[in-house]
């Protein structure tokens, strides 16, 4: 039978190992590709794509295939619709080797008689709903213009689903409670 001192001992590095991890799922940073926000949304890294990778601005204008889009829309576009309940989100936050993307709701779009700019990832990209980039005030998130190749990446966010810590804290007291009555009673 255990003694009461390594039994304590046990419990105690039992307890702080848990409290630890605990403390990492509330942290907001997910171990992976996701990212969890301060609104509690939990965001599964997708992947990215170039302003610049978009199609021509003149094939926007004399096809009616292409469109100008925002971000979302040229998320969609490029990794598809996601199922009911499911968003995507986009982050124009440069990448810094060893920083974690973080969910900015912002994309980088390129404005007709404009320049490059940094706006909601939602905004409306067709100012007259014509179809076309061709209007002052229109903007889209994936056309070749004035952006140059690999300088305003748009980086994609979807929604997952998160295991709350609380259950695991649960868990863990409810099999620590058991465990004492199990050694009360021997």
């Amino acid at each position: 039978m255990m003694n009461a001192k390594c039994l304590k001992s046990a419990l105690a590095v039992f307890i702080l190992s848990v409290t630890c991890l605990a403390g990492k799922a509330n942290a907001g940073l997910i171990v992976g590709e996701l990212y969890t926000d301060a609104s509690g949304s939990a965001w599964e890294y997708v992947g990215s794509f170039d302003l610049a990778a978009g199609p021509n601005w003149r094939e926007v204008n004399q096809s009616t295939e292409h469109k100008p889009y925002n971000g979302i829309e040229a998320a969609e576009l490029l990794f598809g619709e996601l199922a009911p309940g499911g968003e995507y989100a986009l982050s124009s936050n440069v990448f810094q080797t060893g920083e974690t993307y973080e969910v900015n709701h912002m994309a980088w779009y390129d404005g007709i008689i404009s320049y490059i700019h940094e706006k909601s990832e939602s905004l409306a990209a067709d100012k007259y709903n014509d179809g076309r980039y061709y209007n002052e005030g229109d903007f889209s998130a994936y056309i070749s213009d004035r952006g140059v190749l690999g300088e305003n990446i748009n980086h994609v966010f979807k929604t997952a689903s998160v295991p709350e810590p609380a259950t695991l804290v649960l868990l863990t007291l409810t099999l620590t409670g058991l465990a004492f009555r199990r050694f009360k009673y021997r």
